[in-house]
């Protein structure tokens, strides 16, 4: 009996730091959250016994659920096709990282997991394919049920010589790759308003910049639909 009750409190912990996770919450919400539980349910033995906070949270995560989801996202990648998708990004300490996200079918729907963060020194083409074909190495994920890539539209990443995606197509011919399809938008746009005048866009800047920080302004442009 004793031991249940012990493993009913590490079971609600875990669920706790589950929800904190996938709701993408501040883990500095566990210093009061079960505390909230035990003045919510009153009578139960499992909320009077929890004892979490965020340090405790942050090391079940990193520590216990982390690797055992991404245990089990490799065992589906092992065995299903994916597409896998990435993104290079440089956080506020100007350290650039590699974000690798993969997409596959299971359980009747297209799901996307996220399988990695990877600290990057070299940032060419060459350098990401290798740190993709490395880890999926390192997991023991056959290189072949990959059959769809997907980045922005940089040169590293699209290029048709030396691009990640080149690199990938001279291993896997038949890979399906897809760009960031806003990118592409944004790149059409701006080709399409080279051929407008100056004066027009900068005039669309003029109006934006009037309006922008007056609060006067804001409300006088408000009514303007009242007056037509």
């Amino acid at each position: 009996m004793q031991q249940k009750k012990y493993d009913d409190v590490k079971a609600a912990e875990l669920k706790l730091c589950c929800y904190i996770a996938d709701k993408n919450l501040p883990m500095l919400l566990m210093d009061t959250l079960p505390l909230l539980n035990k003045e919510l349910y009153p009578d139960s033995n499992i909320a009077k016994n929890l004892k979490i906070k965020r340090l405790k949270a942050t090391k079940l995560i990193t520590g216990i659920l982390g690797p055992a989801f991404k245990a089990e996202i490799v065992m589906d990648l092992k065995l299903e096709k994916f597409s896998i998708i990435i993104d290079e990004t440089t956080d506020v300490s100007s350290k650039k990282s590699l974000v690798i996200v993969v997409r596959y079918w299971k359980e009747g729907r297209v799901q996307d997991q996220f399988f990695d963060l990877v600290a990057v020194e070299d940032a060419t083409s060459e350098a990401l394919f290798n740190i993709i074909k490395n880890i999926l190495s390192v997991n023991n994920i056959p290189f072949e049920n990959i059959i769809g890539f997907g980045s922005d539209n940089a040169s590293t990443m699209m290029g048709t010589v030396k691009g990640v995606q080149a690199r990938l197509k001279e291993i896997l011919p038949h890979i399906y790759v897809q760009g960031c399809t806003c990118h592409s938008l944004h790149l059409c746009t701006s080709a399409a308003a080279k051929n407008l005048p100056n004066n027009v866009e900068q005039f669309t800047r003029d109006i934006y910049a009037y309006f922008a920080h007056s609060n006067k302004r804001l409300s006088e442009l408000k009514g303007v639909p009242d007056i037509c």
